[in-house]
Parts: structure tokens; C-alpha cells; sequence
């Protein structure tokens, strides 16, 4: 919850140490779609980046 609060506070750091944290199920999520692993790597990481950015 520390790093979820820091990331909404635009702590570089913290984003980046939760990206790293879920970087290995955002992989897994990629195979299993019709674009390529790195276009969903990059859409799932901006969603993400959006909704600590939206509250």
C-alpha cells in the first residue's frame, strides 16, 4: 500500500518498483492476445500509470 500511495504521489520510484513487481503476470497476460507481447506490455503499463494518476 506504501508504494501504491507513493506512486500516486509521482514517485518515479515507486512506479517503476510496482511496474517490476507485476512486470511477470503482465507478461503472462501478453501471450494470450492478438497483438504483440510488447504493444500489450506498453497498453497495460500506460493503464496502469492512468489509473494511479486518476484519484
Amino acid at each position: 500500500m506504501e508504494l501504491i500511495s507513493a506512486a500516486k504521489d509521482n514517485d518515479h520510484e515507486a512506479i517503476v518498483k510496482l511496474i517490476e513487481i507485476f512486470k511477470p503476470d503482465i507478461k503472462k497476460i501478453s501471450r494470450y492476445t492478438y497483438l504483440s507481447e510488447e504493444d500489450v506490455f506498453s497498453e497495460i503499463i500506460v493503464e496502469f500509470l492512468e489509473f494511479l494518476n486518476k484519484e
